[in-house]
């Protein structure tokens, strides 16, 4: 009886030993470069985004903002050996680093008014994200995104309309910290109370 316990007992041990020395290889580091902007806008109905609409209530309108970026390798690092019982190593290889030398300095949303296109209001302050009941602004978005190193994207709601335009397009402009900007502009969209 205690032979089969310990034959268990070391059958188990062995297991895990190997689980825990799952071969993961090196452990890529990336250089993040942005390379582009892009914009999609939808109204929010039951939960759901439908991208396809032109006509929108205000309260439903979703303006998402992603980043295009390019990653180049820079390095590998190899995974340290952890001798058995490791769970991070175990059954899950470390994830890449990622590496963003020009982060997002900067997030500015002009609305123009397509009736008139010299009319245009800057709106940023307009935008904010809804996060556990809670609204969170663009500036501060951007500085979570900075600090997570994370790929950047935006789901923003308006969570001011008193000042939209009846008819209206939304021209984004980030700015990197080295300078350089990307420019957006979004089709018409009209808005219906």
């Amino acid at each position: 009886m205690l032979r089969k316990l310990l034959l268990i007992l070391v059958g188990g041990f062995a297991i895990q030993f190997l689980l825990s020395c799952e071969k993961c290889g090196p452990i890529p580091t990336f250089e993040m470069f942005y390379t582009g902007l892009s914009l999609r806008t939808g109204a929010e109905i039951d939960s759901r985004l439908n991208l396809d609409e032109d006509t929108i209530r205000t309260e439903n309108f979703r303006l998402e903002i992603y980043l295009e970026h390019e990653q180049v390798a820079l390095s590998e690092q190899r995974s340290s050996f952890h001798f058995g019982f490791n769970k991070a190593n175990a059954l899950d290889c470390p994830t890449p680093l990622y590496n963003y030398s020009d982060k997002l300095k900067d997030l500015n949303i002009l609305m123009i008014n397509q009736e008139d296109r010299n009319q245009m209001i800057d709106v940023t302050t307009n935008f904010g994200s809804n996060f556990n009941s809670e609204i969170i602004s663009v500036k501060d978005l951007i500085e979570i995104q900075n600090e997570y190193q994370d790929q950047f994207s935006l789901d923003l709601l308006l969570v001011d309309y008193d000042s939209i335009y009846e008819k209206a397009s939304f021209q984004v402009t980030a700015t990197l910290e080295s300078g350089e900007t990307f420019t957006e502009e979004t089709e018409e969209i009209i808005f219906v109370d």
